[in-house]
């Protein structure tokens, strides 16, 4: 005669179901208020002036803005 042995199944007897989702749920970080929007910058010449024995060197940037909102490149030195 032989002898049966019943074991316990290795999976729990009902399917676990998930946990429904809290969409309200709070984001893991703290609330941040947005950054302040800088100041306009008024345009400004950056312009360098060195002498020399023979004479003077003068240099300045070439972008010129017209009415804020257009940009072009050209001379800003004027030979007198």
């Amino acid at each position: 005669m032989s002898s049966l042995i019943l074991e316990p199944p290795n999976h729990p007897p009902f399917p676990r179901v998930p946990e429904p989702f809290d969409f309200r749920r709070k984001p893991p970080y703290p609330h941040r208020p947005p950054k302040p929007i800088p100041p306009r910058r008024k345009p400004v010449t950056i312009a360098a002036g060195f002498k020399f024995n023979g004479g003077i060197l003068l240099c300045a940037d070439t972008e010129q803005t017209h009415g804020g909102v257009l940009k072009v490149s050209g001379s800003k030195l004027i030979s007198a």
